[in-house]
């Protein structure tokens, strides 16, 4: 019992903190929300309405990335099936704490007849790798949008074109670390540890040393193949660079839905920078670090703050929710929510 209420506590003060940083934000301009009331009012609908389509193609990258994956490994499946499946993993990673692996543990638990379980966790951080490289392409893509707009001389454009430049070096001596197994090895052991102990807190299983060194291993013997062989991956990293890309779109048909025709690299920067900082909502589920940065993001660059908050608010009902009763189909008829009795 003890335990159980050392981990809420925990999660209680993480999701606490989160929310400050949001809730700092709307304290100071909190005289504007009649305004804001009146945004969401105005929202053109018709605009709106092909986020439906957006979001489906975002899904359907994702699956398609998969297909294309788990064929390079002679390992063929519908795509039918896997869209589900993906749509599912969505509900998981949306509902359950620490989603990104407890939508991983689902993945592998409903391929476990098809694919290997290994091989479906090497494909996700592949996917997660190549969707890295992505975001690496998009932040080059938005700095030199930010640089050559017209805005450059004001104080917050200068500043987040600052960030992005330091993202954009420290992510290629990141990818290049990684490509160094003895340094990766050394950092993923490390931290090990530490991150037991959030699993702890979440009631969640704690990563062997033995299985994480069986999976470098199985990442690196991956990772050589396709270092040999990578065109093979030219359709993966296509149907990953494709979901980044629809997911900033889904952000800009927003902002167009409130009359903000905005430079892109406003939107990329935005969106991609939150999704960094936002790395801290393993605790909290994605609220709060998410929305703040990308409401500061937008708000540095020179967007009211109001017309900021609205975007960003129905952008993530949007992306969070708006699949979400289909995903609880989905999971409700996978194997692993059967035997859940979901």
């Amino acid at each position: 019992m003890r335990q159980l209420v050392q981990k809420f506590q925990w999660r209680q003060l993480f999701f606490f903190i989160a929310i400050v940083l949001l809730g700092l934000l709307i304290i100071r301009n909190i005289g504007r929300f009649e305004l804001f009331l009146n945004l969401l009012k105005s929202v053109n609908l018709v605009i709106l309405a092909p986020i439906v389509l957006i979001r489906y193609l975002s899904y359907r990258s994702n699956t398609l990335f998969f297909v294309h994956y788990f064929w390079i490994f002679k390992k063929k499946i519908a795509y039918q099936e896997l869209f589900s499946r993906v749509v599912a993993m969505n509900f998981v990673n949306t509902v359950f704490p620490l989603g990104s692996i407890s939508g991983t543990t689902f993945l592998v638990r409903e391929l476990d007849k098809k694919v290997e379980g290994k091989t479906v966790i090497v494909g996700q951080v592949a996917y997660q790798s190549l969707s890295a490289i992505a975001y690496l392409s998009f932040m080059l893509i938005a700095f030199i949008l930010l640089v050559f707009s017209n805005s450059i001389g004001q104080g917050g454009f200068r500043l987040i074109i600052l960030l992005i430049f330091g993202l954009i070096v420290a992510g290629v001596v990141l990818l290049l670390l990684i490509l160094n197994r003895s340094i990766a090895e050394f950092i993923i052991l490390t931290s090990t540890r530490p991150l037991n102990s959030i699993l702890g807190w979440f009631g969640q299983s704690a990563l062997s040393r033995k299985n994480l060194i069986e999976l470098i291993d199985q990442f690196y013997e991956t990772g050589g193949y396709f270092v040999k062989n990578y065109r093979k991956l030219k359709k993966p990293f296509w149907y990953a660079w494709q979901g980044v890309f629809w997911e900033a779109a889904t952000v800009y048909i927003v902002a167009l839905a409130f009359h903000q025709l905005v430079n892109p690299g406003v939107i990329i920067a935005a969106y991609i920078l939150a999704l960094i900082f936002s790395l801290a909502s393993i605790f909290t589920a994605g609220v709060g670090v998410y929305e703040a940065t990308m409401v500061t993001v937008l708000v540095a660059l020179g967007m009211a703050f109001t017309t900021a908050v609205s975007i960003v608010i129905v952008y993530r009902v949007i992306a969070m929710w708006l699949f979400l009763p289909i995903g609880l189909i989905f999971y409700r008829r996978s194997t692993v929510g059967a035997k859940r009795g979901a």
